[in-house]
């Protein structure tokens, strides 16, 4: 068996491989030499990194060297911070002459125990990183795997979408053969810092839409604030508030909830003052009713009366046993959102719900764990967004916290 070791230089690059049986270094001379993530970005929203196009250039030079230099049957590729725990005797004492596989990974994620093991990582196949970091290779894998000649996706994305389509035979074993932190690997980090650049990056709005709806927000607030009525932060746009502390880019709705005993005469004194146009629409999961408001000269929506942007709002009611059932279909203790205490929310005066973590929790189960972006535009009626997600980390008061990433430059 030959053993390929790849190695990194000083910025983090893989800059070529230690092959065991001689112990010299190979500089990178890979067969493939253009790069096409057109597909790939169109699927998940995120390009391919300097850093990932370079590991598939020291992977595919491994396959190279190994079909045209070496005299074995297998090859074991081991990427740096792998860590071997068992002799290469014993690892061929593991390999029969009779097993037909071509690409071996002594890890299996889909096993039960296996799971266990994931790191979430939206732009991938099953949703979860893979990982090229240690697998084995037959002559005839190899062979299948330079039929390529333009890369289009990282290493580990290839080998799977090659082994689902039954292109290559694949085996998965989970294994204890190696140690490995694979949130500390490079190729996890910079995909995980390329879907949050693409998702901090993601602009719903344009500047006139978003001025355009903080408009709108205003004038209810002042209203509301006129009325002695209390119009609370909703849905993700109290998401925005208690996780950033603004309105979300890329959630180009705003969601307000009123008390049922003050929304008939609220929504009178709307229409009175005439500032901005008004509907009632249906929620479908609940048939109940909730409003939509927007200005005069907002852009038309075909098929819909009311333009963009337009502000929601919702309804909840106070039941005879002290519980609030909002019109969007979830039920909360009165301690939820009473006492409520005002907020200033990108300059408008407005409520927030006494216990906006609890209401959180029960709408957007993940909101902790995961920023998500959402396909719908609520300006085109249409899915035109890509769909992101990034494993993030939350404080005690729910504001996201930003990680540092180990990236390279």
């Amino acid at each position: 068996m030959t053993i390929y070791n790849i190695k990194n230089d000083e910025s983090g690059r893989p800059s070529g491989f230690i092959m065991t049986s001689c112990g010299h270094e190979t500089i990178l001379g890979s067969p493939i030499k253009q790069t096409d993530d057109h597909v790939f970005y169109e699927t998940y929203g995120v390009r391919l990194t300097a850093y990932e196009i370079d590991n598939y250039k020291a992977h595919s030079s491994i396959w190279h060297h190994f079909l045209e230099s070496s005299l074995n049957d297998i090859c074991m590729i081991v990427e740096e911070g792998v860590k071997v725990t068992v002799t290469a005797e014993e690892l061929l004492s593991e390999f029969s002459d009779e097993e037909d596989w071509e690409v071996f990974f002594p890890y299996d994620k889909i096993s039960k125990e296996g799971r266990k093991k994931r790191n979430e990582l939206g732009a991938s196949r099953f949703n979860y990183f893979w990982g090229s970091y240690f697998y084995f290779m037959k002559k005839s894998g190899a062979q299948k795997m330079l039929v390529c000649d333009t890369i289009t996706q990282p290493v580990d994305e290839e080998l799977l979408i090659k082994s689902l389509s039954r292109q290559i035979n694949t085996l998965y074993l989970e294994t204890d053969w190696f140690e490995y932190d694979e949130t500390k690997s490079l190729s996890y980090l910079e995909r995980s810092q390329s879907i949050r650049n693409a998702i901090f990056n993601h602009q719903a709005w344009t500047v006139d839409t978003k001025k355009q709806a903080i408009t709108i927000m205003h004038h209810l607030s002042l209203v509301a604030e006129e009325m002695g009525i209390d119009l609370f932060l909703h849905a993700g746009t109290l998401l925005g508030e208690v996780r950033h502390g603004k309105i979300m880019p890329w959630d180009d709705d705003i969601d307000l909830e009123i008390d049922s005993r003050d929304v008939d005469k609220f929504i009178q004194e709307i229409k009175k003052r005439g500032v901005v146009e008004h509907c009632t629409w249906i929620w479908g999961y609940t048939n109940q009713q909730y409003h939509k408001l927007w200005l005069k000269n907002g852009q038309k929506t075909n098929g819909f009366p009311y333009l963009f942007p337009f502000i929601d709002i919702w309804v909840f009611f106070e039941e005879e046993n002290g519980e609030i059932r909002t019109c969007s279909g979830h039920s909360f203790q009165r301690k939820t959102y009473f006492p409520s205490r005002e907020i200033k929310f990108e300059g408008c005066k407005l409520k927030l719900p006494n216990d906006c973590k609890g209401i959180l929790d029960i709408k957007y189960r993940d909101w902790r764990t995961h920023i998500k972006v959402y396909t719908w535009s609520h300006r085109v009626k249409a899915r035109i967004f890509k769909p992101l997600s990034l494993p993030i980390q939350v404080d005690e008061t729910g504001r996201y916290k930003i990680t540092s990433l180990a990236i390279i430059n």
